[in-house]
């Protein structure tokens, strides 16, 4: 079954603070090992997609349903989640931003293939 854009806005926002609240609470512990910094990373790059989530979805309430996210939201959520992660440690930074260019290539590749296969079956 399909959300909203409302009910998704609601629960990403609800995802997105609790991870950004965890990694400001263990912002040392995460720091104190090289493991750890990648895991922060990783965090950051979740919040990324995230991100991306709610301002895509806050663009189609706002503008409609004929929206379509762009580079601009990816770029937004990109920049917020390398300046938390910058607040962690500077290697979270590099790590953060490889894989949150792994994850959005992801996200385009699978909303490429869902929209080419529900054009197929119109």
């Amino acid at each position: 079954m399909a959300q909203t854009p409302q009910s998704t806005v609601v629960l990403g926002s609800l995802i997105y603070g609790i991870l950004f609240s965890f990694l400001q609470i263990y912002a040392e512990t995460l720091a104190a090992s090289p493991p750890l910094t990648i895991l922060a990373g990783l965090i950051c790059a979740i919040l990324t997609v995230l991100g991306f989530l709610v301002l895509g979805n806050v663009a189609v309430i706002v503008l409609g349903s004929s929206h379509e996210a762009s580079w601009a939201e990816a770029a937004i959520s990109l920049f917020a989640a390398i300046v938390i992660a910058g607040t962690v440690h500077g290697v979270s930074v590099t790590t953060c931003f490889a894989f949150s260019i792994a994850l959005l290539y992801a996200v385009a590749r699978a909303s490429h293939w869902i929209n080419v296969s529900s054009k197929r079956r119109r």
